[in-house]
């Protein structure tokens, strides 16, 4: 399983946080700029090909995939509750 680090995220505009995130993105060890649509992050995490973790606090957060209480799946750090909180305070890219 390869791990990578979420460096950025795409967001579109919209009144719910867990539609907000389109993409998540970041650096490869020689830095070449990876990017994949959330659907293909939460598919690649479910058939164990990749895991993905955020730099918070100084410490790495495992990205594990949560479900909202209509079933629609998305991404956050394994340290937060119920919202996508570290995910969506990351830098954007276009």
């Amino acid at each position: 399983m390869k791990r990578y680090k979420v460096w950025f995220i795409k967001r579109r505009s919209s009144d719910n946080l867990f539609k907000q995130i389109t993409h998540i993105g970041g650096l490869t060890e020689d830095f070449y700029r990876w990017i994949i649509s959330l659907d293909d992050a939460i598919s690649g995490i479910e058939t164990g090909r990749w895991s993905f973790y955020v730099q918070h606090n100084g410490s790495q957060e495992n990205l594990i995939i949560a479900q909202t209480p209509d079933g629609q799946k998305y991404l956050k750090s394994e340290t937060e509750y119920d919202r996508p909180n570290t995910l969506l305070n990351l830098p954007t890219f276009s």
